[in-house]
């Protein structure tokens, strides 16, 4: 997945998010287990209403946790690329052990924004293409020596990725158009972002039914 050439936007702001909250962009915001199930509640009925109607006896949550990134300047890319091998690597090991592991091992986002930059994949952060951004996955893991982490570009196929999500067998990185509050929509490439996919959320409706999802649901 790749644009054929970046998209522009004349839109500043003074201060990066990450100075707007007063922290670096290799500072991992932890949240408490209220938090991020509070967070989860939202963003499902925010994202799946006509789903949350049917779910009459409630989800079944099959996800890594990843603490979140503040971004500074257009790095959506990186950001989602540590947060996915940070939910990778806290599935085995002490969380605060995984903060440290990244750090020491070059796979922050400052390290990982050098890297790209030295290998003209980036200019201030951005990465459009998939594969570049599989290929600073790759690389970084492997400079780090990261047992059992593998980072590829594959074919778009969302038959997979559910069945990589609902098995934890991985996460997937997946570059969209980004409306104002964060949700996908169609934009021709305008907003190019990128979503790191850490889990997926099924509903289970009163007899446990299985519904197949329409186009565009």
């Amino acid at each position: 997945f790749s644009l054929s050439r970046p998209a522009m936007c004349s839109l500043s702001l003074s201060k990066s998010p990450a100075d707007l909250f007063g922290v670096s962009e290799n500072s991992f915001l932890q949240w408490t287990k209220e938090e991020r199930e509070s967070q989860l509640e939202r963003k499902i009925g925010m994202c799946c209403r006509d789903i949350c109607a049917r779910a009459t006896n409630g989800f079944i949550v099959c996800s890594f946790e990843s603490p979140s990134l503040i971004q500074d300047g257009p790095k959506c890319g990186i950001v989602a690329l540590v947060m996915g091998i940070y939910a990778l690597l806290s599935h085995r090991r002490d969380t605060s052990d995984v903060q440290t592991f990244i750090h020491e091992r070059g796979l922050s986002v400052t390290a990982l924004f050098e890297m790209a930059c030295e290998a003209g994949w980036s200019m201030r952060g951005e990465i459009f293409s998939a594969r570049n951004l599989g290929l600073l996955g790759h690389r970084g893991v492997t400079r780090a020596r990261v047992e059992g982490v593998t980072c590829e570009c594959v074919p778009f196929d969302a038959g997979t990725i559910m069945r990589v999500l609902a098995a934890r067998q991985g996460v997937v990185l997946v570059p969209y158009d980004c409306a104002p509050n964060h949700l996908p929509w169609c934009k021709g490439g305008k907003k190019p972002h990128w979503a790191v996919l850490l889990g997926v959320v099924m509903a289970v409706g009163a007899d446990g039914e299985r519904r197949e999802c329409k186009e565009g649901e």
